[in-house]
């Protein structure tokens, strides 16, 4: 329709706006425009044929909604289309996880801390909270998560140090960690020499900082 825009993402992804549709006009849209795709192999230079075959992730944009969780749960969603046998399009969390999608988190700042677990848990994250580091090192054996979220400078123990713990651990080695630093580039890279998957400078926008979760759990998850 005239109304709806369409724009590229980045790399390989594109965001389709349905203007005033719901998210089963969405998926019936998305429908017709997959089978019409199915239908229209395309000819490559040797004369062969090749079927592209695409995934989507559908989210409702409400008045005055989040942008950015609509992003992040539209993203989860395309994640999950993509991991699927069957499922191509997907407008559910349903598919996104076997069960509880879990974050540990590991701050100081009460204040920081508890904007942190909100947000997540709006969007149906389970949140773990530890301000102490050596008691988050403690707990580490018999945690596990999809993610986890790491001040650099902690009382009893380091993020660096739990980082390191973190892939050592069997349970824990493999989970995506966003590191949170105070800006310096030296700390960033620190971070990621030690195995983090993203690092965020304070102060920072948490609606960010979940966004970016929700891209590492959808990586996970795929």
């Amino acid at each position: 329709r005239e109304a709806d825009h369409i724009a590229r993402w980045g790399g390989g992804k594109f965001a389709i706006l349905f203007n005033g549709a719901s998210e089963e006009g969405a998926v019936t849209a998305l429908g017709k425009l997959q089978a019409a795709t199915d239908a229209s192999p395309l000819t490559l230079p040797d004369g062969s044929k090749l079927t592209p075959r695409w995934v989507a992730g559908v989210a409702a944009v409400g008045r005055g909604a989040d942008i950015d969780a609509v992003v992040a749960r539209a993203t989860r969603r395309l994640e999950a289309a993509r991991g699927h046998a069957t499922e191509r399009i997907v407008a559910t969390d349903d598919l996104t996880t076997g069960g509880v999608r879990h974050i540990l988190v590991v701050e100081d700042d009460e204040i920081l801390a508890d904007l942190i677990r909100h947000r997540l848990e709006r969007e149906e994250y389970q949140v773990t909270h530890y301000a102490d580091g050596s008691e988050a090192l403690n707990a580490m054996a018999d945690l596990t998560a999809s993610a986890v979220i790491l001040d650099v400078m902690l009382p009893g123990a380091d993020g660096f140090e739990i980082l390191r713990r973190l892939r050592d651990s069997p349970s824990l080695a493999g989970v995506p960690v966003i590191v949170l630093t105070f800006g310096g580039d030296h700390d960033a890279q620190r971070a990621f020499e030690l195995g983090a998957d993203d690092a965020l400078a304070k102060p920072f926008s948490v609606k960010e900082l979940v966004t970016r979760v929700s891209r590492l759990v959808g990586q996970l998850e795929a």
